[in-house]
């Protein structure tokens, strides 16, 4: 029995791997287009539109977070909260050390497909050790469009997702809690704070974890941990405050099916009585945030059909997934998902903000779907 799973597990490795060398081949081959009419190829430079952000920060990727810790007074911070958006300096410096911004596009775009990979690799070592996954459900997690697609375009997007599945695996990927696991959890959160501004959203999940294993360490190991995370959380907090702000506020103006999230949050059946009406609006606000989430949605502009089709077929396992997982799920997968989350509905809604915890809700939808299935054969099995 060990070695049939050993032998399948090997299967599953080199889809993996053919897979993630196999969509940038066809790519080229295809002439791929993003909804914006431009080549996704790894030959070519292709970004989204947050790398124009990042671009600023390229040449001095850390002056933003040293000119942080150069301010003494109340007044100074005040000043800064208020101020410009800053980056997280890991993928200005990503780009600014590959040359992507200047020179050939090549190595970052192999250093993403193998990146790619290796995240892949993580997530399945842990699927088959721990959660027994099926071939079927790590196949569809190694096939997941969205995931295909964020490996030929440089953004933070995979980046972010390596480092949020050290930081899963080093926590409750673990069957024993140890000061290895624990370090390595507050590294890979460090470096997630050092790339995505929604990467705050991890320190309540580091926090729950600490505390359900509080009895595990000596005092003095915890409070060092304390120590140390205190001072990432209010650096990274106060770093990100006018991003949040500012995030925030253009969020308001952000439109779903139409119509503008500011509205939905006034109300939108003005006809009904106020309270029925906000009930109402804001309900349909939630759900609307749910299928963006998921990739069920209509605000692919230009986008081919296929293109179409492949970014929201996805969203069939994922929105059924966060559903099963938060009924289902292990608690700590629910904190997870619920501060993950939190940024999502208070500002926009894109499926690309769940691709680093993708592959546990593909795995949760795929046992929904499961789960469905053998609950209807019983019925019908019943009725005969």
């Amino acid at each position: 029995m060990s070695k049939s799973l050993s032998l399948r597990n090997s299967y599953v490795i080199v889809l993996l791997i053919i897979s993630r060398i196999g969509t940038a081949l066809f790519s080229v081959l295809i002439g791929l287009k993003n909804e914006n009419g431009i080549l996704v190829s790894p030959f070519l430079k292709v970004t989204v539109y947050d790398y124009f952000f990042y671009q600023k920060f390229i040449e001095s990727p850390f002056s933003p977070l040293f000119k942080l810790l150069q301010t003494r007074t109340f007044e100074e911070l005040k000043l800064w909260s208020t101020g410009n958006m800053y980056a997280g300096p890991v993928f200005p410096l990503l780009i600014n050390l590959s040359g992507y911004d200047v020179g050939s596009p090549l190595f970052l775009s192999f250093f993403y497909i193998a990146i790619s990979i290796a995240t892949g690799l993580l997530w399945n070592f842990y699927f088959d050790k721990k959660e027994r996954a099926t071939a079927w459900e790590q196949v569809t997690i190694i096939l997941y469009p969205l995931a295909l697609y964020y490996m030929l375009i440089i953004s933070t997007d995979l980046v972010y997702s390596f480092f949020v599945c050290i930081f899963y695996l080093s926590t409750f990927g673990r069957d024993k809690v140890s000061t290895a696991s624990v370090s390595t959890a507050l590294l890979s959160l460090l470096l997630c704070l050092l790339t995505r501004p929604n990467s705050i959203t991890m320190l309540p999940v580091f926090i729950y974890y600490m505390w359900i294993n509080r009895n595990q360490f000596s005092k003095l190991f915890i409070s060092l941990v304390v120590a140390v995370f205190s001072l990432i959380a209010i650096v990274a907090c106060t770093y990100y405050l006018p991003y949040f702000l500012k995030f925030n506020s253009a969020s308001a103006l952000m439109t779903y099916w139409g119509i503008a999230q500011v509205v939905y949050e006034k109300g939108v059946f003005t006809n009904l009585p106020h309270y029925l009406n906000l009930f109402l609006s804001w309900s349909l606000l939630g759900i609307t945030k749910l299928l963006y989430l998921s990739g069920i949605r209509t605000s692919y502009i230009g986008i081919p059909y296929y293109l179409l089709f492949l970014r929201a077929i996805g969203g069939i396992m994922i929105l059924p997934g966060i559903i099963f997982l938060l009924v289902k799920g292990h608690r700590y997968d629910k904190v997870l998902l619920l501060t993950f989350m939190v940024p999502i509905f208070i500002g926009v809604s894109q499926e690309r903000y769940l691709l680093p915890i993708a592959p546990i809700l593909i795995l949760y939808g795929m046992r929904f779907w499961k789960s469905l299935f053998l609950r209807s054969r019983e019925r019908d099995i019943t009725a005969l």
